[in-house]
Parts: C-alpha cells; sequence; structure tokens
C-alpha cells in the first residue's frame, strides 16, 4: 500500500466496522433532522445587521462580500481582534435566509477536519488500515458531537459555533497539511501543503483566542522537536505523539507497532496538561472565571482539547510500557506478537475497551446528549412549537407598520435549538440588536 497516498483502497474486511459506522449515523439523524426549526438569537443580529442590508437592497452576493469585509477591518480596528470570525459571523446564514444549514456545515466539518487528520496521520504514519481509521474516527466523532458542554452554542447557534466548532475543525485540517508537509512527497506536493497551512493558520488567528494558543504552543513544541532532531523527514514519527486519538482498543495494537522509543513519558504527561489547562487562560484573562459558565462554547473548544490530549496520554503511555518490557528471543517475540494478534480478535478485547470506554464518559453523563435531546424535542413537539412561535415574531419584525414590536416569551426552549432571547426592557442589548436587524424603534417582550 503505497503510504503517502491521501486516498487508498478501503480494505474488503470491513465488516467489523459496519455497527460503528451505522451507530454513528444514526446519532446524526435526530441532529440533522431538527435542522429545519433552528433560529438565529443574539449575536447574530449584531453581526447579520449590514450584511442584511446590503443583500436585501442590492441582491449582490459581492457587495454582500465587501459589506462583511469592511465590518471586519472596522472591527479590529476598533474592537475585536478575531478578524476572521468577525467576517464569517457577517455573513450568517439567516441574512440569505439557510439559518437551517448551520448544524449541517458545523457537523460537516467536524467530521472532514477528524477524518482528513486521522487519515494522515494514521494511516500515512502509523501505517494502520482504513478499517482502523474509520472505527477510531466514527468513535471519536460520537463522543465530539454527542457529549458537547453545550450543543445550541457548538452546532446550531451560528455565531458561536462558527467561531469556535468551525475553528475548530480548520485546526485539525492545519495539523493535517503539516503532516502531510513533512512526509517524503514530490516537492509541489509538499509547498502546496505548507501553503496552504499557512493560510489557514492565519485564518485560525483571527478565529478565537484559545485555539490560536493552544495551536502555537503545539507549533512551538513542533519546531523545538524539528531543531532538536535536526532532521524534518523525522517529524512525522515524533509529531504522531503531539496529536493522536486512540481508542484503548487500539493504543497497544499502534504503540507496540510504532519505532518510537517513548522516552520522555513524564515529560509528555506535564506538557500534555500545560498545553491543556493553557487553554483556559484566554477567556480567564479576558472574562473572569465565570465566562467558563456561562460562554459554555468556550467549554466546547477546551472539550475538544481534553478528548485528544487525553487519548494521547493513553498512546503514549501505553508505547512506553510496551518498549520497556524484557527483551525477549526473537523467536518468543514471534509467539508474542501471534498471541497479541490473537488477543485482538476476541469479542472481550472490544467488550473490554468498551467497558473502559463507558466509564471513563460517566462523568459526561450529566450532559444532555445530542441526538437524544434532539429526538426528544421532535418527539414532543417543543423543536416545531419553537420555530412557530418564531416565525410569529418574524411576522410582526417584517410588518412595516408596526414600530414598536412587542412580542410574547417563547413558551418552549428545547435544549439544542434556544440559546437567548430579547428581554422585558427595550434597552437591553439584545433588543436593540433585533430593532436594528428589523429596522423597527424598539422590540420587547410583551409583560
Amino acid at each position: 500500500m503505497n503510504r503517502y497516498a491521501l486516498l487508498t483502497p478501503v480494505s474488503k474486511k470491513n465488516g467489523g466496522n459496519f455497527l460503528i459506522v451505522l451507530a454513528f449515523l444514526t446519532t446524526l439523524l435526530p441532529i440533522f433532522s431538527i435542522s429545519i426549526y433552528d433560529q438565529p438569537s443574539a449575536d447574530d443580529y449584531v453581526y447579520g445587521l449590514l450584511t442584511r442590508q446590503t443583500w436585501e437592497s442590492t441582491g449582490s452576493v459581492f457587495q454582500t462580500l465587501l459589506t462583511a469585509w469592511n465590518q471586519m477591518v472596522h472591527s479590529y480596528m476598533t474592537w475585536d481582534g478575531n478578524f476572521f470570525a468577525t467576517f464569517l459571523g457577517a455573513l450568517q446564514p439567516s441574512v440569505f435566509g439557510l439559518y437551517h444549514w448551520v448544524p449541517v456545515i458545523m457537523v460537516l466539518s467536524v467530521i472532514f477536519g477528524t477524518f482528513f487528520f486521522l487519515k494522515v496521520l494514521l494511516e500515512n504514519y502509523l501505517n494502520a488500515d482504513r478499517n482502523t481509521t474509520i472505527f477510531i474516527g466514527c468513535a471519536l466523532l460520537i463522543l465530539e458531537l454527542q457529549f458537547l458542554p453545550s450543543a445550541v452554542q457548538g452546532l446550531y447557534w451560528f455565531d458561536g459555533a462558527i467561531s469556535y466548532t468551525f475553528v475548530y475543525a480548520m485546526s485539525l485540517i492545519l495539523f493535517a497539511l503539516l503532516l502531510i508537509y513533512y512526509q517524503k512527497r514530490p516537492v509541489r506536493h509538499k509547498y502546496l501543503a505548507l501553503a496552504s497551512a499557512c493560510i489557514l493558520g492565519f485564518l485560525i488567528s483571527g478565529g478565537n483566542f484559545i485555539s490560536s494558543l493552544v495551536n502555537l504552543i503545539l507549533l512551538a513544541a513542533m519546531a523545538t522537536i524539528l531543531w532538536y532532531r535536526k532532521n524534518t523527514h523525522c517529524f512525522g514519527t515524533v509529531l504522531v505523539t503531539a496529536g493522536i486519538f486512540i481508542l484503548s482498543v487500539l493504543l497497544v495494537k499502534l504503540a507496540y507497532k510504532s519505532h518510537f522509543s517513548f522516552r520522555y513519558p513524564f515529560a509528555v504527561l506535564i506538557l500534555a496538561f500545560c498545553v491543556f489547562a493553557a487553554g483556559f487562560t484566554p477567556p480567564i484573562y479576558a472574562l473572569g472565571a465565570g465566562s467558563l459558565i456561562w460562554e459554555t462554547r468556550i467549554m466546547n473548544i477546551l472539550y475538544f482539547n481534553f478528548l485528544w490530549l487525553w487519548c494521547f496520554m493513553l498512546f503514549y503511555i501505553s508505547g512506553w510500557i510496551f518498549h520497556r518490557r524484557p527483551k525477549n528471543k526473537k523467536a518468543q517475540n514471534g509467539i508474542n506478537r501471534a498471541r497479541l494478534k490473537k488477543l485482538a480478535l476476541r469479542p472481550v478485547y472490544y467488550s473490554s475497551a468498551a467497558i473502559i470506554l463507558f466509564v471513563l464518559t460517566l462523568p459526561m453523563a450529566k450532559t444532555p446528549v445530542t441526538s437524544l435531546s434532539a429526538l426528544q424535542s421532535l418527539v414532543d413537539g417543543s423543536a416545531s412549537q419553537y420555530a412557530l412561535e418564531a416565525n410569529e415574531r418574524k411576522e410582526i419584525y417584517q410588518n412595516q407598520s408596526i414600530n414598536h414590536a412587542d412580542v410574547l416569551a417563547y413558551t418552549v426552549k428545547p435544549y439544542v435549538l434556544y440559546y437567548d432571547d430579547i428581554k422585558t426592557d427595550k434597552n437591553d442589548w439584545r433588543n436593540i440588536s433585533v430593532a436594528r436587524y428589523y429596522n423597527k424603534d424598539s422590540v420587547a417582550i410583551r409583560n
């Protein structure tokens, strides 16, 4: 098999992955089904104001993009350094009447980023087969999408999701491109990957400060490794320890096959913890520790970081244990490998891994599962009722004969759809944003 090909033939022995793929696709059904009821809120009206006016007056995509660009420049020079997030926020889909596509965009971006990174890392660097990539990718995506600290801010509310979830997916693509660059490839392929990585890195730096800081630390660590090794072709083998998520069922197998020596377990554990802890610095410094509670989208990106770093540590420790085992004769090694291979085929092996995974995810049980919450809202009718009430408000907002719009409060607030709402005080910033968006003198919740 060509270990440097981006796409390799799928093994014929892929029956074992059928259940995990089916389970993953099943979890996506409620997430996508409820998307037709998704509604904009809060900052969506702030960032989408000027572009909506441009789109409605001109109908020109170019003029709308130009307005978003000018808004980004003004915001960057006067208030917010997250220029890329500001630009994307100005293009929020409700401007074009496409807000129901928000969760689809977010989920597909995470799926692509996860599989692209795992494909390059596992198959091109660890010599794993396609079945391994599919299994790990589906399992990881289930954890990523189902146990989000805030599903609405991570998948359904555009302004929060585009700044964190989408930028997270871009970060995975960035590191995949860097891995491609450090492979033995034709020069044009290497530098195309490098150029793409540079562009992505620039855009990500304007996404959110957490991703920017964590990526900067990881890139600095990679640069240090390159300087220490004095050999860029060794970079891929070393970097494999800095971005890998291996489920416990596959950690031992891949660590056993790796030629890396895993010599510094304690240093790596400390580094992983420091990288994870560094992600807390920007929000606490700028907004205080309370921001971790009321800005749950921040916890989403920290949760993503936790998943990768947690299993990176499992992988590294497994490799360290295997490479410190007593050295046996070659014949004995052959027997041990045969036993290990036979063990990997036993159902109890996968059952044990499933139990370990279940136990490790117990602390997240207090967080509602995304698909189950979406399914519940679909079944009990709260999702459709929420959309109905939002559309009734929109009719009032779009009525040009009404200058002071008083609307009813929502009677339902589905977990995955509802983020925030206007208040009874017409001077609240949320109310002012909606009033400006629909060209009203004021809007408020009716007492």
